[in-house]
């Protein structure tokens, strides 16, 4: 109980952290990547909304389900989202036009090191991306 507690908190989490961004990337000019929205519209980048938005609705709304068959279109939704992840993961890799580093060089992609980090609390702030990583990949069985 505690591990799927765990798993549904970064998952909350990872909704309040790209949920704003999008919003931003949505609905200001590119010439203009700090725009200040309007109030409705300043409302979809709050982290907090968007946490407390998904958890009304997405998570409350499937526990109240008395019979577990009610789950199928919510199952079904989930498997064509893993297929469409596998094609944009597969596209990405084969189509050169579609890479998000293009023309940028090698600052892009960050440093990678072959060695361990010559501060050991790096590693720290890495290890929750592999840790979500390995739990969703679990999730999906």
């Amino acid at each position: 109980a505690l591990k799927c507690f765990g798993v549904g908190t970064s998952y909350l989490i990872v909704i309040g952290d790209v949920m704003p961004d999008a919003c931003r990337t949505l609905f200001c000019s590119d010439d203009n990547p700090h725009c200040a929205l309007d109030f409705p519209l300043s409302l979809l980048t709050d982290r907090r909304l968007w946490i407390l938005v998904f958890s009304v609705t997405c998570v409350a709304g499937l526990v109240c389900f008395k019979k577990l068959d009610a789950l199928r279109a919510t199952s079904a939704l989930s498997l064509m989202m893993m297929v469409y992840v596998c094609c944009m993961i597969v596209a990405y890799a084969w189509i050169p036009q579609l890479d998000p580093c293009a023309g940028m060089g090698d600052d892009c992609k960050g440093d990678i090191y072959i060695t361990p980090p010559h501060n050991p609390f790096a590693i720290l702030k890495v290890i929750p991306i592999f840790i979500f990583g390995y739990t969703c990949h679990q999730n999906t069985f």
